[in-house]
């Protein structure tokens, strides 16, 4: 038997490496269960009280590391980044996290490693 190593066109597009194809595929493969994630736990009140406990206490026990990192942060880099910046970016980069990764309630929030790393 003989084998031929030639591709055809369509063997080469199909293999053909494009940025960001196999997330986009995701994507469009996922998009019909995003609403049911968001949706599926929030039937009754005893969920939602569990999500709104949850997500106040996660807002109180964040606030205060927050604040803290923030005073350490604007020590160090002269006041361009203080408390009201890095409360911002947490709640972005939290809400954005659960919007895109399909995880509402991670804990998003800056620990001491950054506040090292923006002081050297």
């Amino acid at each position: 038997a003989v084998v031929s190593t030639q591709s055809t066109g369509a063997d080469d597009k199909r293999n053909q490496w494009v940025p960001g194809k196999d997330m986009l595929n995701d994507f469009k493969n996922r998009i019909k269960y995003y609403p049911s994630d968001y949706t599926k736990d929030v039937r009754d009140c005893i969920s939602i009280q569990k999500i709104i406990s949850t997500t106040l206490f996660l807002y109180f026990s964040l606030l205060l590391p927050g604040i803290s990192m923030g005073v350490l942060d604007a020590k160090y880099t002269g006041g361009r980044i203080d408390s009201k910046s890095v409360i911002i970016a947490q709640a972005l980069s939290g809400i954005l996290w659960g919007l895109f990764g399909g995880q509402p309630l991670v804990v998003i929030m800056t620990t001491i490693p950054i506040v090292i790393y923006i002081k050297i």
